[in-house]
């Protein structure tokens, strides 16, 4: 008897479900409001609410999946750099910054420019020893 064809993986990077579950673990992980997180990735506050709900998904490759995949980006690379302590993750978030020219980080992440530029501040600093 043939065995049936392996159902296929979806992949983590495409699929919008599994990006948007991320995206708001990561955010209550950080203390992300949900207000911030649909400014984040350019949503209405009712759609970033049907998001979290399951009622909606992220749609791959629309600008607010690939904000989504930055915020995540960054949220690792915080997350690696803390030693995953959430505490001190929220604390860098709302805290100026020298390297940021005293800017907060949560600001900054507003405008896609500047979670770009996150992004690529912690990335910079999760190489060194």
């Amino acid at each position: 008897m043939p065995r049936p064809a392996p159902r296929p993986q979806p992949d983590p990077a495409t699929d919008g479900r599994i990006v948007t579950q991320a995206l708001f673990r990561a955010a209550d992980l950080m203390g992300l409001t949900q207000a911030e997180v649909a400014e984040i990735i350019g949503v209405s506050t009712s759609t970033a609410s049907r998001l979290r709900n399951g009622q909606a998904r992220l749609e791959a490759g629309s600008k607010p999946f690939q904000l989504a995949a930055l915020l995540l980006r960054a949220w690792r690379s915080l997350d690696t750099i803390v030693s995953s302590s959430d505490a001190v993750a929220r604390e860098w978030l709302r805290s100026p910054n020298e390297g940021l020219a005293e800017a907060r980080p949560v600001d900054l992440l507003a405008r896609p420019e500047g979670l770009a530029r996150v992004c690529d501040y912690l990335d910079s600093r999760r190489g060194r020893l």
